[in-house]
């Protein structure tokens, strides 16, 4: 048996509405189980017509307290990565949507069943997760507890492998089932249909840029776009000593760094960054948190450490982050009194593309550096 127990995914908000569903599962169990035992009512009935309140109702029940705990363990493992990259509100409508389209479609595929019966169960809306962290997130990894019972005793210990293959497992693991077994209604089906429903609706997402996967989604790995990745180079079978450390001491910083942003302490995400090399950072967090970063601490007036994180977001996004570009020039010019450095930063910005108010600081900035030039000021450093 496998049950997840954590990620190294990046985690940008905190999983308030991951933990609401679970305690409103908990709430429905306790509540049915005291006055119903095992519960009908709510519960969804296949081959007795439509009834839309079931969509709903039949996703926060339960048929006892094994049935309950697995589905709230994988509730929390999966919805916390897709929560941290919608947020709460949009991933209450997203998990909601996923249960009620697949409850939907089994009620429509069982219309004319012979013999009606009911199901319920949180499974179906939490496979659609697993195939929707299947598409965001499938290179990042989930650590996981497995349990082995034999003839000799129960063996166990705790490992990590990134969600294509952990998801994908789950879920071809559901389709084979529903293929051999001739489609009849099953906990597999129901399985299924939630991992169809929740895939469609991921590729949706990504594919009309309302969830930003920062180019680590399936179809950009599937494309090559990011093979060569910083921990990836670092993660081989046979790493040396030294390449070892460095991966062990950048998933520390990660994962610090997941802890600082979800706490919206981007302070200390900017220390931690700064303690990584451009590269680095560039690999382990989207160029949207470094821009953040430096935002943060540019208001807070350490330029030093604002241009240190806009000189490396200008290296490896050189056509982007124009607001980044103009505040790094800013730095150069007016902190550091550095206008050949400023200019070369201007000079990158496509003038075109600016909106009247990033036109005037940008006139601002090349005013300052075409004084401090006609004022004599020799630029020591040779540093872009």
């Amino acid at each position: 048996m496998l049950f997840p127990v954590g990620t190294d995914a990046p985690i940008y908000h905190r999983p308030l509405a991951t933990i609401a569903l679970i305690g409103a599962n908990l709430a429905m169990f306790a509540y049915a189980d005291c006055w119903y035992g095992r519960p009908t009512m709510g519960t969804l009935a296949l081959g007795d017509g439509l009834h839309p309140l079931q969509w709903l109702t039949c996703n926060f029940i339960h048929f006892g307290p094994v049935h309950l705990f697995g589905n709230m363990l994988f509730l929390m493992a999966f919805g916390l990565v897709a929560e941290g990259k919608l947020g709460w509100w949009r991933f209450i409508l997203y998990y909601l949507v996923i249960g009620c389209v697949g409850c939907l479609l089994l009620q429509l595929c069982f219309l004319g069943a012979s013999y009606p019966t009911r199901v319920a169960g949180a499974s179906l809306a939490i496979y659609g997760l697993l195939a929707t962290v299947l598409i965001w997130a499938p290179e990042n990894e989930v650590e996981y507890l497995w349990v082995c019972r034999g003839y000799l005793g129960t063996s166990y210990d705790t490992n990590s492998t990134p969600y294509l293959y952990f998801c994908g497992y789950f879920v071809a693991k559901e389709i084979l089932w529903v293929c051999c077994t001739g489609f009849t209604m099953s906990s597999q089906l129901g399985h299924t249909v939630g991992a169809v429903v929740g895939g469609a609706l991921a590729v949706l997402l990504l594919r009309r840029k309302l969830v930003d996967c920062e180019d680590w989604d399936l179809f950009s790995v599937l494309a090559k776009r990011n093979t060569t990745s910083y921990l990836d180079r670092h993660q081989r079978r046979d790493p040396s000593p030294a390449e070892s450390n460095v991966f062990t001491r950048l998933r520390g910083i990660r994962r610090d760094l997941q802890a600082a942003i979800a706490r919206n302490n981007w302070q200390q995400a900017a220390n931690l960054l700064l303690q990584m090399s451009p590269d680095e950072r560039q690999e382990c967090v989207g160029p949207e948190v470094i821009e953040s970063a430096g935002n943060y601490v540019y208001q807070q007036k350490q330029f030093s450490d604002a241009a240190q994180l806009y000189q490396g977001l200008m290296r490896t996004q050189p056509a982007e982050f124009v607001r980044a570009k103009l505040k790094l020039a800013a730095v150069y010019a007016e902190v550091e009194s550095r206008p050949q450095a400023a200019r070369r930063v201007l000079d990158s910005i496509d003038r075109a593309s600016l909106s009247p108010v990033l036109e005037k600081h940008w006139e601002q900035i090349a005013h300052r550096c075409t004084a401090l030039i006609e004022s004599g000021v020799v630029e020591l450093s040779c540093r872009a």
